[in-house]
């Protein structure tokens, strides 16, 4: 029977191999009967995944921080555009949003801020020389696919 207070290292594994256990023993965990002694050794790899999991997220939250410095470059690029356009660093999704302040505005996702910075004024241009869209009508502007 195996010992149940053995630790499993799982720290040489791959992300993806992470996630690809994980999937296999929850899998099992459901096969198994509630008083099935197989439960045992499932649940303390499962532990053991997520434990790691976990470590290596805050690591990496660690590393990148909780704080988003931006250049004076950008800040000022925000003030100019901050009359039109509101801003968000979604952190979870790791992307900036930007939303226009209309009631059929844009709303435009971007990783890069640089990026998204150089986008505003060209979306802003192109909806002045299209004028107001009717209720329902399609936007002018190219569509770009979400991140």
């Amino acid at each position: 029977m195996p010992d149940p207070t053995r630790t499993h290292d799982v720290g040489g594994l791959t992300a993806g191999e992470l996630e690809r256990t994980r999937r296999e023993l929850q899998a099992s965990l459901a096969l198994a009967r509630p008083d099935s002694p197989a439960r045992v050794p499932i649940l303390a790899h499962l532990s053991a995944i997520d434990a790691e999991l976990a470590r290596r997220a805050q690591a990496e939250l660690d590393r990148r921080g909780d704080i988003m410095n931006l250049t004076p470059d950008q800040l000022d690029r925000i003030g100019q555009l901050s009359d039109q356009w509101s801003f968000l660093w979604d952190k979870r999704r790791s992307l900036w949003i930007a939303a226009e302040d209309c009631p059929d505005g844009e709303q435009i996702e971007e990783a890069d801020l640089d990026v998204l910075l150089a986008r505003l004024p060209v979306i802003a241009a192109l909806r002045r020389q299209s004028g107001p869209r009717a209720e329902g009508a399609r936007s002018p502007l190219p569509s770009y696919p979400k991140r």
